[in-house]
């Protein structure tokens, strides 16, 4: 409960102050990592589900693609807010 209650002041003491999270080597590294492993580890399993003919494995392995797919937005996610696709913000035509 306590350790609950902390989080919770942290949270809105981070949002309140608009403080953004520190950046995390070992994070980044273990994401990028996943990246790599996952996709093959998704394969693995959805070669073994055919040859085994389990259904079961097969949707395992499409869990685990979409694991693979979350880690590679993870990782994208903080670059892609930073700078516009557009070339810079939208801004309306006067009338």
């Amino acid at each position: 409960m306590i350790l609950a209650a902390y989080v919770a002041f942290a949270a809105v003491r981070s949002l309140v102050a608009q403080g953004g999270p520190p950046a995390s080597p070992v994070g980044i590294a273990l994401t990028a990592t996943s990246i790599t492993t996952i996709l093959w580890l998704a394969g693995a399993k959805r070669e073994t589900g055919v040859a085994l003919e389990s259904r079961a494995l097969i949707a395992g392995s499409q869990q685990t693609f979409v694991c693979w797919y979350l880690s590679v937005t993870t990782l994208a996610g903080p670059r892609s807010t930073r700078r516009p696709v557009c070339g810079g913000p939208i801004r309306s035509r006067p009338s």
